[in-house]
């Protein structure tokens, strides 16, 4: 088992954090209530890993994953796809939907629906679902660009919890134009 490290660092949200080892980044937490939080969350996810504190010292992906998150987080359009997982320890399936939801073009999103039967698997909106619910990587994968295929979607908190602080969630109070459209427009992305 590779050595496991994690940063904690402030975005345009609150204190975000990466968790690394020798084959790239293993989790992201987006903020908590607090740095504090943040950090303590780290702690439980990651309780093996050791945190660096000083940026000098991250590895440069680390840092350019930091610096990504940063720009995502402070409204720059990006998709990391840069950014290197090391998902080992995340199930098959989790993956395939981890590597579609990463190619969700910045702006538009797509419902669990619509992405398993990009996966060729039609009946598995639930398991879509659940793998976005379980996203360790947020936002590196994009897990706010897939939704439900109900009629409004959620809005972006501030601050509110760790997964639904996303800085490019969409509106609760948008109703969405057309429910068949494969990608839509999603209002509060650049």
């Amino acid at each position: 088992m590779d050595t496991l490290f994690f940063h904690c660092y402030d975005t345009a949200l609150g204190t975000c954090a990466l968790a690394w080892g020798g084959q790239g980044i293993v989790g992201s937490q987006l903020p908590e209530e607090s740095a504090v939080a943040t950090r303590d969350r780290m702690r439980v996810r990651f309780p093996a890993a050791r945190e660096v504190l000083a940026f000098e010292q991250l590895p440069l992906p680390v840092q350019q994953a930091r610096a990504g998150v940063q720009a995502l987080l402070a409204g720059e359009p990006r998709d990391l796809l840069e950014v290197e997982l090391d998902e080992r320890g995340v199930p098959e399936f989790n993956r395939q939907v981890h590597a579609l939801t990463r190619r969700i073009a910045v702006g538009q999103t797509l419902t669990y629906g619509e992405v398993a039967s990009r996966l060729g698997q039609p009946g598995a909106a639930r398991a879509v679902g659940r793998a976005e619910g379980s996203n360790p990587f947020a936002p590196i994968v994009p897990c706010h660009r897939v939704m439900g295929a109900g009629v409004w979607v959620r809005v972006f908190q501030p601050m509110a919890a760790s997964r639904r602080n996303c800085a490019c969630w969409p509106s609760r109070h948008a109703p969405l134009a057309s429910r068949s459209a494969s990608r839509r427009r999603c209002s509060a992305e650049p």
